[in-house]
C-alpha cells in the first residue's frame, strides 16, 4: 500500500471578506456584487450567447428564467471584442474599514477568464502600496503578491483570453492557497477523539511540520509569508492511498512556530475548537423547546453554518437553562442531555447524532502490530444525576449594584434573572444571563429584578448486584442544566450502559477507514475479539497511515479452525494482542 499526505493551507485573511465593501462597473442588472462578501463555489457551466461557447451535447445547463436566482456576483453587460478587449474595461473596487494583509488574491471566474488583470492596492491614506499586472492561466486565478495593511483594492479586467466573451466572477478570496505534499511535509499527525456520553465535546487536532527550500517561513525574511498566517485559516487534509484520495478532515490554524529558515510547525483545531473560542451569552430558560431550535440558536450565535442534526435529535423537546459559557460548552449541555454526540472527524461539518453500536469494521491480525494492551476500567456501581427545574420567584431583588462607565456597559447575572427596573441608564439588550446598559455619564446603577430559582432533585441508578471483590463507586453529574425529570431516566440508563463497558484495548493498526465514534471488532489472541467504540486515535499521515487507537467495549469469542490434512491448528499468536 502506497500512501502520501496532502495538505492545503488557505492563507486567507479571515476577516477581509466580512469587512469588504465591493462595487463594480458594467454589471448586469440581475447580478449582485455584494455576493462577493460570501463564499461562493465553482458551478457547472451554463449556455449563454457567447461565441463558440455553448456545447449542444446536453452537458451544459440553461440559465434560469429568473436570472436573479442564478446568484452571479458579477456578469458583465457586454462581451469583449474580436481581440478579447473590452471597450471600457470592467473595474472592481473593494474597500475595507480595517487594515488587511494577504499574500495575494484568488479570483474564481465562470467560463472564460481574463487574459490581463491590473491590480492596485491602497493604504489608509489612499496612496498606492503596490500595483501589479497579472496574466491568469486558469479560471481559478491566483494573483501572488505580498501586501500588508491595505484598505482598498482596485482590479481592472483588461481583456479576455477568448474573444466575444462575458466576464463572469463567482468568488474572490483575499489570499492564496498553499498546497503541500510529498517531501515538503516532514510530519503530520491527526488526533481524533470522541466521548460517547458527551461529558465533554472533544476537539480534534492536526499537527504538521512543513519544509520550504526558499526560506519563505523565515520570520526575518521581508518577502516571506510567515506574517500572513492567521488563526482560523482553513486547512484541508487528505491522504492518498494507492490511487484513492481520502478526506481526513478540515481544520483551522490555531498556532504556528517557525522552527528554522526552512521549517514551520502548525497546530490546528477542528470546528468544535473554533466554537470554544467565543461566548454564548444568550442562553435562556427553555420550556418544551425543540432541540433543533436550541442547537440552531447556539450555532447562529457562533456564526457557524456547517453542521447537521439528525432528525431524531432535532425533534426532541427540551427544558432547562444554558448559562454564559463558550459555544462549545453550550452545545455540550444540549448534546449530553440528548444522549447524543457532536463530531467533526473526516469532515468540514459538525455532525450531531446518536451513536450506533453496530460494528462497522473488523480489524484482523494482518493489520495489527505486535504490542499494545488490554485494560479493565474501574467498576462503577451508581450514577447520580441532578435534575433541574427553573421557576421565577415573585419577589424583586437587587441583581446588580455598581458603577458603570459612560456609553455601553455589559453586566452579567450570578443566576438567571428578569430585569424589572434600574436606577440609571437604559437597557439596550438583555437576556436571563446578562444585560447591556447605556449610560449618559459615569455613575452608580442599581438593577432590580426577579431571579429564577433552580429547584433540583437527584436521580440515582444503581447496580443491584455487586461483583465479587468490588466495592460501590459512584459517578456524579451535578451541573447538567438541560437535564430534567423528563429526560433523566433515559440519560441514567445510557450512562450506566456506557460505564458497564470495562474492556479498553489500546493497539497500533494499519488504518483503513475507521474513525472515532464507530464500533469495531479488533482481534485478540486465540480467536478473542474486543468489540467496542473508538474513543481516540492518533493517526500518522506520513509514516504509513498508521493509527494508535483506543476502544472501549467488551470481549467476544470467535474461534477459527485451520485445517492441514487431518491436523487442526488453532490460536496462532503472531501479531495479536
Amino acid at each position: 500500500m502506497r500512501t502520501q499526505c496532502e495538505i492545503v493551507n488557505e492563507l486567507i485573511d479571515v476577516g477581509a471578506k466580512g469587512d469588504s465593501s465591493p462595487s463594480v462597473t458594467h454589471n448586469q442588472s440581475f447580478a449582485d456584487i455584494l455576493l462577493l462578501k460570501e463564499d461562493n463555489a465553482d458551478r457547472a457551466p451554463t449556455m449563454t450567447m457567447e461565441w463558440n461557447y455553448s456545447i449542444l451535447d446536453g452537458t451544459m445547463g440553461h440559465l434560469p428564467d429568473n436570472l436573479e436566482s442564478a446568484q452571479y456576483p458579477y456578469f458583465s453587460d457586454s462581451v469583449s471584442d474580436e481581440n478579447g478587449d473590452f471597450e471600457t474595461p470592467p473595474v472592481l473596487e473593494v474597500e475595507f474599514e480595517e487594515n488587511h494583509s494577504s499574500a495575494g488574491l484568488s479570483v474564481l471566474f465562470d467560463g472564460a477568464y481574463p487574459e490581463e488583470i491590473k491590480v492596485t492596492w491602497y493604504g489608509l491614506d489612499n496612496k498606492i502600496i503596490s500595483e501589479v499586472t497579472f496574466y491568469p492561466e486558469d479560471k481559478y486565478a491566483v494573483l501572488n503578491n505580498n501586501v500588508e495593511n491595505y484598505r482598498k483594492i482596485r482590479i481592472e479586467f483588461v481583456s479576455t483570453k477568448i474573444p466575444f466573451r462575458f466576464l463572469k466572477i463567482l468568488n474572490i478570496d483575499y489570499g492564496i492557497k498553499l498546497n503541500w505534499t510529498g517531501e515538503s511535509i516532514i510530519k503530520a499527525t491527526i488526533t481524533e477523539e470522541l466521548d460517547p456520553i458527551s461529558s465533554e465535546l472533544s476537539i480534534n487536532t492536526l499537527d504538521h511540520t512543513i519544509y520550504s527550500a526558499d526560506k519563505s517561513f523565515n520570520i526575518l525574511n521581508p518577502q516571506g509569508i510567515y506574517k500572513f498566517f492567521q488563526p482560523k485559516q482553513k486547512i484541508i487534509v487528505r491522504e492518498k492511498i494507492d490511487d484513492e484520495l481520502v478526506e481526513m478532515g478540515t481544520f483551522y490554524l490555531d498556532t504556528q512556530s517557525s522552527l528554522s529558515e526552512t521549517q514551520i510547525s502548525f497546530h490546528a483545531i477542528d470546528a468544535l475548537g473554533i466554537l470554544d473560542k467565543s461566548q454564548f451569552k444568550k442562553g435562556k430558560i427553555y420550556e418544551d423547546v425543540l432541540a433543533g431550535d436550541i442547537i440552531a440558536e447556539i450555532m447562529d450565535s457562533a456564526g457557524w453554518e456547517d453542521y447537521t442534526v439528525s432528525s431524531e435529535i432535532a425533534s426532541v423537546r427540551m427544558s432547562g437553562h444554558i448559562p454564559i459559557c463558550s459555544h462549545r460548552q453550550a452545545l455540550q449541555q444540549v448534546v449530553f442531555a440528548l444522549r447524543a454526540v457532536a463530531d467533526c472527524s473526516r469532515s468540514d461539518k459538525i455532525k450531531i447524532y446518536r451513536q450506533s453500536r453496530n460494528v462497522t469494521y473488523r480489524v484482523k491480525r494482518d493489520r495489527i502490530f505486535i504490542g499494545g494492551n488490554i485494560q479493565v476500567k474501574n467498576y462503577i456501581s451508581d450514577v447520580e444525576i441532578t435534575t433541574h427545574h427553573y421557576e421565577l420567584k415573585n419577589e424583586e431583588t437587587k441583581i446588580f449594584d455598581g458603577t458603570l462607565q459612560e456609553g455601553l456597559n455589559e453586566i452579567t447575572f450570578s443566576q438567571p434573572s428578569v430585569i424589572s427596573s434600574l436606577s440609571a441608564g437604559t437597557v439596550i439588550e438583555s437576556g436571563v444571563n446578562y444585560a447591556v446598559i447605556q449610560m449618559q455619564s459615569q455613575g452608580s446603577c442599581i438593577v432590580m429584578g426577579k431571579q429564577y430559582e433552580d429547584r433540583t432533585s437527584t436521580y440515582v441508578a444503581s447496580d443491584p448486584y455487586i461483583p465479587a471483590g468490588e466495592t460501590r463507586k459512584s459517578i456524579q453529574v451535578p451541573s447538567a442544566t438541560m437535564v430534567t425529570k423528563d429526560n433523566v431516566y433515559l440519560l441514567a440508563e445510557s450512562l450506566f450502559n456506557y460505564y458497564s463497558l470495562r474492556k479498553q484495548a489500546n493497539k497500533k493498526i494499519l488504518l483503513n477507514n475507521e474513525k472515532v465514534g464507530e464500533w469495531i471488532d479488533i482481534q485478540s489472541q486465540q480467536g478473542m475479539y474486543v468489540n467496542g467504540g473508538i474513543e481516540k486515535q492518533v493517526i500518522d499521515l506520513t509514516g504509513g497511515f498508521l493509527s494508535e487507537l483506543s476502544i472501549i467495549g467488551y470481549n467476544t469469542v470467535d474461534a477459527y479452525l485451520y485445517y492441514t490434512g487431518k491436523e487442526i491448528h488453532t490460536g496462532e499468536e503472531i501479531g495479536v494482542i
